[in-house]
């Protein structure tokens, strides 16, 4: 239960901490993430490597409350 508690802190606090960090950083965490990224005029474009691509399909699934998949 208490990882799981620090899981959302650490996704609720993922922005201000990602702009905080220096640019080698960034390029880190996004390669971490992110295929076939572009970062270009300030706004990145990529897509989610496994299992990341997961949780944005199945969030979106529950924004538009339809079922994953």
């Amino acid at each position: 239960m208490e990882d799981g508690l620090l899981v959302l802190e650490l996704a609720r606090e993922a922005s201000r901490l990602f702009a905080q960090q220096a640019p080698n950083e960034k390029k880190r965490l996004l390669n971490l993430l992110l295929s076939n990224g572009e970062w270009n005029r300030g706004e990145v474009s990529a897509n989610f490597r496994q299992p990341f691509d997961l949780l944005i399909d199945s969030a979106a699934a529950a924004a538009s409350n339809e079922p994953p998949g």
